[in-house]
């Protein structure tokens, strides 16, 4: 049988490679006083790192690259092609930049947990993650993070708090399903729908044409067109002439 070999980490230990994963991984250093072992300064160390990525990821989205990896997205291969776009090229990047922040978030929680295994990532994490995405939508930078943020206060506060954990995938199925029925497009298009009731709350409340297709005549005008703009037209109109 092959023994683990070790893989050399910061401050001199030693981590054991297997098969099931990677043990024994040291905690986040800390910084002065502020000790990381408390659930609470480390909360505000992924904070940090969160804010920043963010930034980093609208900045992305909104400059040139973005618009090209939405081009991509949203239109088909041949039709990005077809405009002079390299769409091997940037689905590598786009792979590449997504890869680097899964990575960053993945050392932030091995190093909270001490453990990574591989059934801590499993089928049943990537559907949640679809879910997420789904509920919260897509066409915007903050539809997958209102998803996320929803969706871990329902399950972590309210499911866990009424002993309702084990009802996590029937939860998250039915939601899913209720989403695709009533919100195609996700919570983001929510904001769509007071724009809509205002607009058909003006269409319904401005002045109505009649059937026949002319103006309405307001009380104390006549029925004449008005006459051009010239100062004879105004004083025969206001004369009554024709």
């Amino acid at each position: 049988m092959r023994r683990a070999r070790p893989f050399a980490c910061a401050g001199g230990t030693s981590t054991p490679l297997r098969a099931q994963g990677i043990s024994l991984i040291p905690a986040f250093p800390d910084i002065g006083p502020i000790s990381f072992f408390s659930a609470v300064n480390y909360y505000y160390l992924c904070l940090a790192v969160v804010v920043p990525s963010l930034v980093i990821l609208y900045r992305i989205e909104r400059s040139r690259i973005g618009l090209i990896f939405h081009s991509i997205d949203w239109h088909d291969n041949l039709a990005a092609a077809a405009t002079g776009v390299p769409v091997g090229r940037y689905r590598t990047m786009a792979f590449m930049v997504a890869s680097f922040f899964a990575g960053l978030s993945g050392a932030l929680l091995a190093h909270y947990i001490g453990t990574v295994v591989p059934s801590q990532f499993s089928v049943d994490t990537m559907l949640f993650i679809v879910i997420w995405v789904i509920v919260g939508g897509t066409r915007t930078f903050y539809g997958p993070i209102i998803g996320a943020v929803l969706l871990t206060v329902i399950q972590e506060g309210v499911l866990r708090s009424i002993g309702l954990d084990a009802a996590r995938p029937l939860f998250d199925g039915a939601l899913l399903i209720l989403t695709m029925l009533v919100l195609p497009g996700g919570l983001e298009s929510l904001e769509k729908w007071p724009r809509r009731w205002i607009a058909s709350w003006r269409r319904s409340s401005g002045p109505r044409t009649p059937a026949d297709g002319r103006c309405p005549v307001r009380a104390g005008q006549s029925g004449r067109p008005a006459t051009g703009g010239s100062g004879r037209g105004r004083m025969l109109q206001d004369l009554g002439g024709p």
